[in-house]
């Protein structure tokens, strides 16, 4: 209570109630004055207090300390807080050394540390180290990988209403990825979708979770319409014959039981990339349907604007984006700058933004920052001098990174993430760091050991 004090009397005793400002008049910082006077150097500046859960803990400029995470009000398990978002999904951009990464990382472990679980999809290895250390399950997928991602495996066969609804969501979703399979950079025509349909509906109708690609394939390859042939001929590769055939046939191996999962896509061809990460989501998806509603789930998706191109991308991730909150699930992507969110190759990430509550900026190069003057989508971002300037000012990670945040209700507040030694080193992405961690692991220790050991040769070393 900032009060200089109030003295009472009761029965003839007195009592002196002292307030919190009279250590500020001892101290000659307090001065008395009438009240009209005081109105008029209203009003006072105060920083955002974040949210009720407790989040990611950052501080503001003026050293508020505040949480936040996309999932708000329910990110604790079994609790319904005060939320004001529309859903959990989170867009990020920042530069190479703007502390992406950190963010990232951060989130993986908050929705960890509440019960949650978290699927990453990753390129450049950002989060192999903090998968081992928190024991997750870690798969570094290229073209010999002996897997298999048949999407009809974990599809529910049941006649109940929640089956019903999750079956039609998901063969819905199968069918943009077998779009993408079919058509990968050009516009599929609508007969060429409806040959697709059809074969996906007689695949389940004949063979239910027991179906595969190849069914698909000899569907249109034995169909009387030769537009229908000219399909099979493209969904070929995706065959038992094909050359990656291994990957959609025979009952799905792809093991997403562990808390954590970081699939590292970096080793995959260009003509297959967009096809697996989509169907890598659908397993993902179908994770989700099955998880228990009372915790958050986390889907996300590095460089993402390269890893989910398509012509068809835009229709599989908006099924995603729609769904994701009935899950308690948030879809969160992250690229380097905000314009590569709207790049004509990626549909995919342009829903997602222009369906994501909110949005995470961190430093961005001042041509990128001037071109969203004339960008349709980004230019409320800097439509006014505050704003421009807010955004020119998030610097490079040093000490902390900073992070602009904005969603329908918040309209550009600035959080500092600073980070423990231990924590920089693990969640690092600087080569230094990189090489440093990779000698350690290459002499037999394990990721905490190494971390251990940088951290006591640098204090050596002053």
């Amino acid at each position: 209570m900032w009060t200089l004090g109030v003295t009472q009397k009761h029965f003839g005793l007195t009592q002196e109630i002292q307030g919190c400002a009279t250590t500020l008049e001892d101290l000659g910082r307090i001065r008395k004055t009438i009240t009209k006077e005081a109105q008029n150097m209203l009003p006072l500046l105060g920083e955002w207090k974040g949210q009720v859960a407790p989040g990611i803990p950052l501080l503001g400029r003026r050293g508020q300390l505040f949480f936040w995470s996309p999932f708000d009000g329910v990110l604790l398990p079994n609790q319904q807080l005060p939320s004001s978002s529309s859903n959990y999904n989170l867009c990020i951009s920042g530069m190479s050394g703007s502390g992406k990464s950190f963010l990232c990382n951060e989130l993986i472990t908050t929705t960890l540390s509440v019960g949650g679980k978290a699927f990453v999809l990753d390129k450049g290895e950002s989060f192999k180290k903090l998968c081992h250390i928190l024991g997750g399950h870690h798969l570094d997928f290229d073209v010999t990988t002996n897997i298999s991602l048949n999407p009809f495996t974990h599809i529910p066969e049941g006649d109940n209403g929640d089956d019903l609804i999750e079956r039609s969501e998901q063969l819905g979703a199968l069918l943009q990825v077998v779009k993408t399979m079919a058509i990968p950079r050009g516009e599929i025509s609508e007969i060429q979708e409806s040959f697709l349909l059809e074969a996906i509906d007689h695949a389940w109708e004949q063979k239910k979770s027991q179906a595969e690609l190849d069914d698909l394939y000899q569907y249109l390859l034995h169909h009387k319409d030769p537009r229908a042939q000219d399909l099979a001929k493209t969904l070929r590769l995706y065959s038992k014959g094909g050359a990656y055939g291994s990957f959609f046939n025979g009952p799905a191996t792809l093991n997403l039981g562990h808390d954590l999962v970081v699939i590292e896509t970096q080793n995959l061809k260009d003509n297959l990339k967009a096809v697996i990460v989509q169907m890598m989501m659908v397993h993902a998806w179908q994770r989700m349907t099955r998880s228990d509603r009372s915790y958050p789930y986390l889907i996300l998706i590095d460089e993402a604007w390269e890893l989910i191109q398509g012509k068809s991308s835009g229709a599989f991730i908006e099924k995603v984006v729609r769904t994701a909150r009935k899950y308690r699930a948030s879809l969160t992507l992250a690229t380097q700058n905000l314009t590569d969110y709207f790049k004509p190759e990626s549909p995919g990430a342009t829903v997602a933004f222009q369906n994501s509550e909110w949005k995470a900026v961190l430093h961005q190069s001042a041509d990128v920052t001037t071109s969203l003057h004339h960008h349709p989508q980004l230019q409320e971002l800097v439509n006014n001098s505050y704003r421009e300037s807010l955004i020119r000012s998030l610097g490079k990670a040093e000490k902390f990174s900073e992070i602009a945040f904005y969603s329908n209700s918040v309209g550009g507040v600035i959080g500092r993430l600073a980070c423990d030694p231990w924590s920089t080193l693990l969640y690092s992405s600087n080569p230094q760091d990189y090489l440093k961690v990779q000698e350690g692991l290459k002499q037999g220790l394990s990721v905490a050991e190494t971390i251990d050991a940088v951290l006591d040769s640098q204090e050596k070393l002053g």
